[in-house]
């Protein structure tokens, strides 16, 4: 109904496209949809020029009826669990595109530079494992919550460099009691919990 852009969660794409490949245990006759509650489709997905309406449960199998190519099908209620959801649910959770490597790191409080040779400046006092450990934090950073941001250009502003000569910017909407960062590109808002937030801020954090 209102499409938005974003890199979408690979694996719920393909358990949704899965549903293509399901084998049902029994067909009926679509004649009466009421009876397989069908009438009043819980769901609905299209995938291409086929449309698979989702109805009740058969009180005996727990199985779920599907109107599919002109009949009605019994499959296992969960091909679909990942269906029933928002559309923001299908964004990828990964802060980081897998193209984007991060080489340099503009937070508060902390500059850090790789150069040429893969060698950190800006923290003395850390190792250059260390370092790469940072920066290997960053590149698997997973939210446990995505959301379109709520307020532009609010927050403090934080930024990284990439490998491909981008600089991401990003704003620092809220470090406690858990870490939201904004990709004002994307218009998406991350959520990590505090553990996981303190150790992207502070390279001498434990992980």
């Amino acid at each position: 109904a209102a499409p938005f852009a974003a890199r979408a969660d690979q694996l719920k794409i393909e358990r949704l496209l899965n549903l293509l490949n399901v084998t049902a245990s029994q067909r009926f006759s679509a004649a009466d949809p009421q009876r397989f509650g069908l009438d009043k489709p819980l769901l609905r997905l299209a995938f291409n020029a086929e449309t698979l309406a989702f109805g009740g449960l058969n009180p005996i199998s727990n199985e779920q009826y599907v109107a599919a190519a002109g009949g009605v099908y019994l499959i296992p209620p969960q091909a679909a669990a990942d269906a029933y959801g928002k559309a923001i649910d299908f964004a990828d959770k990964q802060l980081l595109a897998s193209t984007e490597e991060p080489i340099g790191f503009t937070l508060p409080g902390l500059k850090l530079q790789r150069d040429d040779k893969g060698k950190w400046t800006g923290a003395a006092d850390l190792s250059q494992d260390s370092l790469n450990a940072f920066a290997d934090r960053w590149r698997n950073a997973l939210a446990s919550v995505v959301q379109p941001i709520a307020e532009n250009g609010k927050g403090e502003a934080a930024s990284l460099l990439l490998a491909s000569g981008k600089t991401l910017p990003l704003r620092i909407l809220r470090q406690a009691p858990d870490l939201i960062l904004a990709r004002e590109d994307e218009g998406l808002q991350y959520h990590f919990p505090a553990a996981i937030g303190e150790a992207l801020l502070n390279p001498s954090a434990k992980p």
